[in-house]
């Protein structure tokens, strides 16, 4: 039961921020319009403790810096700014480079070998710690997947646990297709995970998943379900994936009920991208709709258990982090209705060997998409020269024209030229994804619908 002056408590923080987005999205003054968000944070902590007066203080401190940030980094998208002073609030991390299946279409097929560049390796626990110091505090969630198989490195576990620190929702997609631990993946707090099955038998399965055992996966897979048991977790919430494709359409239906008998809490029958380029006997299925069916709700909390955090000192740091000082004197983009991509201003991607890349794609031979590396002497990734250069691209296609005039090719970055679909909802920068945890997370019941809206709508 809410109490009156909880209700107070509520409806003066959601008017503090739809005012705070209004005037960062309507004030001709940038550097103005962030003053005002710097002049809320105690305010907004101090109403927070008010509506939810159980709150740990370092988890006010944290719901208060991603809300405000997430306040900032939309208005430097509507503004096309290129020197950001906010934080992305999507994060992609790869534990490992390397996975022992060979999928048509991945860096890892057999005839892509010398496509892309995607070396081997495992990420370390010093740089995934550096990553979520940096953009941690600021962010709502973190995959822990990419072009890699996550459960090839044995310290995947202790990074879910590193990032739930930070209030961070975790997902990870995996084969599943090897020896795992399962109590250490249920105990690490895992939220979501997606098991990638694309057949209910082994010929069809394999026919895609080359090099995957189905028998491996789906034992693998109820081990996981027992140990939720065992421990009364209801995470992770495990989504069997299923791409459909004209060779594997005629298995849906067995497929569901083995989901359903396994005990998965869902399946996803999805569309995958075409990857008739690199072998055309693999077709995608043209008649496709694509499906979801769920046995069970999503729920998950992001701070259950949670009372003390070996972070705390950092966090109250972060939001002590003045987002002025950050302010380059740099001017806002003539236009506000330009082309860019979502990813520039919401996302930011490592692979297991540091490589900071602005995206989920693949760096190659053509495209050059490695923009830093963490641990390198360079102060803010997510503002490095080729990031900015990138977002440049498309809010000053002028300026970024005579800035790239005479340099090497292979110091332009691929987002100057990229053909690729901008429009497409990504799991890391989506805002139908994170309006989603807006509405879920308990952390963020203070929130009203209305707000959820205008923080999420860019």
């Amino acid at each position: 039961m809410v109490s009156v002056s909880q209700e107070a408590a509520a409806e003066a923080f959601n008017r503090v921020l739809l005012e705070l987005i209004s005037d960062m999205v309507e004030n001709a003054s940038f550097p103005s319009a962030v003053e005002s968000v710097e002049g809320q944070k105690q305010p907004l902590l101090k109403l927070l403790s008010e509506f939810d007066p159980e709150c740990p203080t370092h988890v006010g401190q944290l719901v208060v810096t991603k809300l405000l940030n997430l306040i900032v980094a939309k208005a430097e998208f509507l503004r096309r700014r290129t020197t950001l002073v906010s934080r992305p609030f999507g994060l992609l991390a790869d534990p490992s480079n390397g996975c022992g299946l060979r999928c048509p279409g991945c860096v890892h097929s057999e005839a892509n070998g010398h496509t892309f560049i995607w070396p081997n390796g495992l990420l370390e626990e010093g740089t995934l710690r550096r990553f979520l110091r940096d953009f941690g505090p600021y962010a709502f969630q973190v995959g822990f997947f990419n072009y890699g198989e996550p459960f090839l490195n044995r310290q995947t576990p202790l990074f879910i646990q590193l990032a739930r620190e930070y209030l961070l929702r975790t997902i990870l997609s995996t084969n599943l297709s090897m020896h795992i631990d399962p109590e250490a993946i249920v105990t690490s707090g895992l939220d979501y995970m997606i098991v990638s099955i694309d057949g209910a038998t082994q010929e069809t399965y394999a026919k895609f998943r080359r090099g995957g055992r189905l028998d491996l996966v789906l034992s693998n897979v109820e081990q996981i379900v027992e140990e939720k048991g065992r421990q009364q977790a209801g995470r992770p919430y495990i989504v069997w994936q299923y791409l459909v494709f004209e060779h594997n359409q005629h298995e849906m239906d067995l497929a569901e009920e083995l989901a359903r008998e396994i005990g998965v809490d869902a399946i996803y029958f999805s569309s995958p991208f075409s990857v008739a380029w690199d072998d055309p006997s693999i077709v995608v299925c043209a008649s496709h709709q694509e499906r979801r069916v769920h046995f069970s709700p999503f729920s998950t909390s992001l701070t259950e258990g949670a009372s003390a955090n070996p972070n705390a000192d950092g966090i109250s740091a972060s939001i002590e982090e003045s987002w002025s000082a950050r302010l380059s004197g740099e001017a806002s983009a003539t236009s506000e209705v330009q082309d860019t991509c979502p990813w520039l201003y919401k996302g930011l991607v490592i692979d297991a060997l540091g490589r900071v890349l602005p995206c989920c794609s693949a760096p190659t031979t053509e495209k050059n998409l490695v923009f830093a590396q963490i641990g390198e002497d360079l102060r803010d990734p997510y503002n490095s020269p080729m990031h900015v250069l990138a977002r440049r691209a498309f809010a000053d296609e002028r300026g970024c024209a005579a800035a790239i005039e005479g340099i090497p090719e292979s110091d332009v970055p691929y987002c100057a030229s990229c053909v690729w679909d901008k429009t497409g909802a990504s799991l890391s920068v989506s805002g139908s994804d994170l309006r989603a945890l807006l509405t879920l997370e308990e952390r963020f019941a203070i929130l009203a619908p209305e707000t959820v809206d205008a923080l999420t709508d860019w």
